[in-house]
């Protein structure tokens, strides 16, 4: 998928879910008031000023990609060499996407400095490989700038989704429990 589509998937998953106690629903009012309605400008941004041009290689110069990329998932071995695992979400991917999962990714904080070496790195192995090896086209880096924003809100319905139900409860429970005691000890 598309970083725009996948974030309108994730955006509508988040819709469906059914809010029951008071911390999810305002919860859910600042998801709705904030990081939905961000999400929908990003949307609309990326479709107003989308450039055909800049993706026309996309899938011609996609590779296997991990989609879950992050350094959790890498090994680098004594020659240097990374070795990537767990493929449990990959497929065929645009190298700007697979970028953009990583220095997006919450886990691990990219300045912008670290992001500029990074992407300088990538270019200096590509001008080392022989033509039939490249895998990255003229435009990768214009991808890959049209579609940040897109994957850095994806990131936050990731980690909002990993907020399950039972937990949810236990920590409403526990924000009362401490209130009530904070409020308590106050008179």
């Amino acid at each position: 998928k598309r970083p725009a589509e996948e974030l309108q998937q994730r955006m509508d998953n988040w819709l469906k879910i059914n809010r029951q106690n008071r911390f999810e629903n305002t919860l859910t009012i600042w998801v709705t008031n904030s990081l939905i309605r961000s999400s929908k400008i990003a949307i609309k941004n990326y479709n107003e000023r989308f450039e055909p041009d800049i993706w026309e290689n996309e899938y011609k110069i996609s590779y296997i990609s991990p989609s879950d990329i992050g350094f959790h998932n890498i090994i680098k071995e004594k020659t240097d060499q990374l070795i990537f695992f767990d493929f449990e979400y990959g497929g065929r991917d645009d190298i700007s996407k697979a970028i953009a999962d990583l220095t997006c990714n919450p886990n691990y904080k990219f300045s912008d400095s670290e992001e500029n070496f990074l992407i300088s790195k990538i270019q200096d192995k590509e001008k080392e490989k022989k033509v039939e090896e490249k895998i990255l086209d003229k435009y990768w880096i214009e991808r890959y700038k049209s579609i940040k924003r897109l994957v850095q809100l994806k990131w936050c319905f990731i980690i909002l989704n990993k907020i399950k139900k039972e937990k949810m409860d236990e920590l409403e429970q526990k924000v009362i429990e401490y209130f009530n005691k904070i409020d308590l000890e106050a008179k």
